[in-house]
């Protein structure tokens, strides 16, 4: 008997949900004139893990002092169960096909003379550990928040009847 393994890497073309392998085997045994021929086929289950990750401003203006705050949604565009593990205090977290999770995240101020203040959340899958798979990719979704601005508005009075409140203002 002969045992061969053969890797395959799935290609861009491959896009069914099954991918099926065939093994043919022709011999002859020594000295006779026999021809024998035998077959087999296996089909696996082709997997589609895929996801995405936004972000978005939800307190603009943010005020001076902070804090900035936004939400992040990552949501599971694929066709298998993901493992979801993401920066800023995310952490890790299962996420089924066609489920989405919005987290708020937040960054302290002040923002002081800053006309913005931007954030970035970067995310990984992989999958569960059953598959048995290294497969794994990373994404990453940025916002911009306004950041207020501070103004003090002082009114002087110039040549005013204090009394009767006529006169020009100078602003």
């Amino acid at each position: 008997s002969d045992i061969t393994n053969v890797n395959y890497t799935v290609q861009p073309g491959d896009d069914g949900a099954s991918l099926t392998n065939t093994a043919s085997v022709v011999c002859s045994p020594v000295g006779f004139p026999n021809v024998l021929s035998d077959g087999d086929s296996v089909t696996v289950t082709l997997l589609h893990p895929d996801f995405t990750v936004a972000k978005q401003c939800t307190n603009e203006p943010v005020p001076q002092d902070g804090p900035a705050t936004w939400d992040v949604t990552i949501s599971n565009t694929g066709d298998v169960e993901l493992v979801i593990t993401a920066d800023d205090g995310i952490g890790t977290f299962n996420l089924l096909p066609g489920n989405s999770q919005t987290f708020p995240v937040s960054q302290a101020g002040p923002f002081a003379g800053q006309p913005t203040v931007s954030n970035t959340v970067t995310a990984t899958w992989t999958l569960p550990g059953r598959y048995n798979l290294p497969n794994t990719d990373t994404k990453s979704a940025s916002d911009t928040c306004y950041v207020g601005g501070d103004l003090e508005l002082i009114k002087l009075l110039d040549g005013l009847d204090l009394v009767s409140g006529d006169g020009p203002f100078t602003f």
